[in-house]
């Protein structure tokens, strides 16, 4: 987030807490290209990356420089840096236009599941290509600028914004993205977040570290009481990944650690995530600013823990140079340059290896839809659309320009993948929603979630009838163990 001048840096983001690790530094040069040498990870392989991409809006520049947006986003999409990985965790996706552009690229690389931005209208949760990028969700100027995306299925997704904030930060809906994700079976959580920002308009260096520390401990309370609903277990891995405002090289390190219940894993790469001694950008915004390390990857206390956890900084950057126009902080000059760093922020890659499967594994398979009930207009039928998924995986999809055209009831729904969703825990939530696309406004024919638990259900074959406004369809579904 921008600041206002004075020795005091905008810090980085994100909690965890306990006990510190010690940190092994390598040369300070890892590259994007190292990077996609690894794309390739087994089912128990896990690879995530955290971006503060600098996508700024007119309002944080006070002009219409932003930077080459645009060009920068083509260039972070081109470089390599954010391919290969199963999460993509973002901040300061603040202006709409190249924030989409970004997300869209990133869908169409493989990350289907997105969530919105944090602090952005309408906040449903998950999201796909297209979203939409209005913000103000609760007042102030700004989205919140965090956002998570995924190769597999979020199978939930929730947004707060931070109930305090000073300086520059107040006027955003800054926050955190919690999700729940399943690839193949294995289950972890990630929290990406953008705390407060070191700013003089706070008062003080210590002033603002007050400020993190309560967006801390909404962090910390927020997932203890999920952890208290058995809504996060144990033997789920909890990663807590942003611009955490907070430079490892202070003591403010062991408290973050601490407040959140956080342990950090061995670093190489880049010493520092945020260097404008040597970042352009960095060095056009914050030119009197020191190095310091703001970027983490950090996991909960209190879970199986990812097994051999390391972190790699990067430091993706355009060829050819990119030509750029901005502002050298609040109030200072314009200048045009030409640089190949794609933010003021270096990318933090991690990856490990997930926890082994718990031995009991359960599986669900939709068998069958059959619409027993629609909103037929004479002998036109209905146009249908929408969506069938199963703990955040698809498995029917159909879009409103594709609609399945003159459907007379009662008639089976075409096209409904057989792939069984797998679930370690033996929770399932199966959400349908089907309309009917006329002319003069669609009807909803179902819209529904229903939800299967291991504890209270049986397996085998079930069907039951889900309903909407104006229809209803039986759905049949089998669930197994293996």
């Amino acid at each position: 987030m921008m600041k206002n001048r004075f020795p005091i840096r905008r810090a980085a983001t994100v909690f965890l807490m306990a006990a510190v690790q010690a940190l092994v530094w390598s040369s300070p040069s890892a590259s994007a290209d190292e990077t996609v040498s690894l794309q390739q990870t087994a089912d128990d392989g896990l690879r995530v990356i955290n971006y503060n991409t600098m996508l700024l809006s007119k309002w944080m520049t006070l002009d219409n420089t932003s930077f080459n947006n645009e060009a920068r986003v083509r260039a972070m999409l081109d470089s390599g840096a954010l391919d290969g990985q199963d999460v993509v965790v973002l901040q300061e996706l603040f202006n709409v236009k190249t924030a989409k552009q970004l997300l869209n690229g990133l869908y169409d690389k493989g990350y289907r599941y997105q969530t919105r931005v944090v602090g952005a209208s309408s906040w449903d949760g998950i999201h796909a290509r297209n979203w939409d990028a209005e913000h103000l969700n609760g007042g102030g100027l700004e989205n919140g600028g965090v956002a998570v995306v995924s190769r597999h299925p979020i199978e939930s997704a929730e947004q707060q914004v931070f109930a305090q904030g000073c300086a520059a930060d107040k006027h955003a809906q800054k926050g955190f993205a919690y999700t729940r994700i399943n690839k193949h079976g294995r289950v972890f959580h990630v929290v990406g977040t953008h705390p407060q920002a070191t700013d003089s308009g706070c008062g003080s260096r210590d002033q603002a570290a007050e400020t993190r520390a309560s967006q801390f401990k909404e962090i910390d309370g927020f997932l203890t009481a999920k952890e208290q609903r058995d809504e996060i277990s144990s033997s789920q891995p909890v990663l807590l990944i942003g611009d955490m405002n907070v430079d490892r090289f202070t003591p403010e390190y062991p408290e973050m650690l601490a407040l959140l219940h956080a342990t950090d894993g061995s670093r190489t790469g880049e010493r520092y995530s945020f260097n404008p001694k040597d970042n352009e950008l960095a060095g056009i915004r914050y030119p009197d600013d020191a190095p310091e390390d703001l970027d983490f990857a950090l996991q909960r206390e209190g879970h199986t823990p990812m097994r051999d956890w390391a972190g790699t900084t990067l430091r993706p950057r355009a060829e050819p140079p990119i030509d750029v126009q901005g502002r050298t902080g609040l109030g200072g000059i314009i200048l045009n340059d030409r640089v190949r760093d794609l933010s003021d922020h270096y990318a933090l890659a991690a990856s490990g290896r997930l926890p082994d499967r718990s031995e009991a594994s359960w599986k669900l398979r939709v068998d069958r839809v059959r619409m027993v009930k629609g909103d037929e207009q004479g002998a036109s039928g209905d146009d249908l659309y929408g969506t069938l998924a199963v703990n955040g995986q698809a498995l029917w999809s159909v879009a409103k320009a594709d609609s399945l055209d003159d459907k007379h009831f009662p008639y089976d729904l075409p096209g409904i993948s057989q792939e069984e969703v797998s679930g370690s825990d033996g929770r399932f939530t199966i959400r349908i929603q089907i309309l009917d696309n006329d002319d003069v406004g669609d009807d909803e024919i179902v819209n529904q979630s229903l939800t299967w638990r291991a504890a209270d259900d049986r397996l085998g074959t079930h069907t039951v009838t889900v309903t909407g406004a104006y229809g209803a369809a039986e759905l049949t579904y089998t669930v197994s163990t293996g």
